[in-house]
């Protein structure tokens, strides 16, 4: 069922697909649930394995909003205001058409994600052949930028589960990947402790249920 057929969402999951090597996968997914304008998560969990073996362990019960991210897909930063701010004058060489893209501006600069299209048709196929319900796609970490301010961050950086995002008064304003890289303090989504590897799936199930009040 389309967003747009939908009044309100009461509960769904979001998920973070990892695309590995070998044709492997790493999943993280948050269930949460909206009652009387309160968010509440219950429910956050790893899971990885094949395609097959993650979607086996998926709950299937409420609406998804996937992410999909990993080394398949490409993310740019374009911070310059002189520069081309679209996908063909990043990546001359590509054919856009083959390609997904994602775009996202804060703090002055442009965000691309980029991802072959045959990838993200050939998982979503199999995640709604196995009956899940899948609202909404995203790429890379870039969901994370609507749940922002409810982090206790410190300083000028946000830093999860190999993601290092410099932020300025509430926007983000770079971004790199650090295989490793860890937060040195417990992440706290207003004052409930979250895992800093669910932050990507809880920030896409909090963009889904609250899709009607976000850009």
């Amino acid at each position: 069922m389309s967003l747009t057929n939908r009044l309100w969402l009461t509960a769904c999951t979001g998920i973070e697909l990892q695309i590995l090597p070998n044709d492997r996968y790493s999943c993280r997914y948050c269930r949460i649930s909206v009652k009387n304008d309160e968010l509440f998560i219950q429910e956050t969990k790893e899971v990885g394995g094949s395609l097959s073996e993650v979607i086996g362990k998926l709950p299937k019960d409420r609406p998804v909003s996937l992410v999909i991210s990993g080394k398949v897909v490409l993310n740019k930063v374009v911070a310059s205001p002189d520069s081309p701010k679209n996908v063909s004058a990043q990546y001359p060489t590509i054919k856009v058409e083959d390609f997904y893209v994602q775009e996202f501006s804060s703090g002055g600069c442009s965000f691309f994600s980029i991802i072959r299209r045959t990838a993200v048709d050939a998982i979503v196929s199999h995640l709604k052949g196995a009956k899940l319900e899948i609202l909404s796609v995203s790429l890379g970490p870039f969901v994370v930028a609507h749940i922002t301010s409810q982090l206790n961050q410190y300083g000028s950086e946000l830093i999860f589960d190999g993601h290092r995002v410099g932020v300025e008064n509430g926007g983000w304003r770079s971004y790199q990947f650090e295989e490793g890289l860890k937060c040195k303090y417990d992440l706290k989504i207003d004052n409930e402790r979250i895992g800093e590897q669910f932050l990507i799936s809880y920030a896409a199930a909090f963009q889904l249920a609250l899709y009607n009040r976000l850009d």
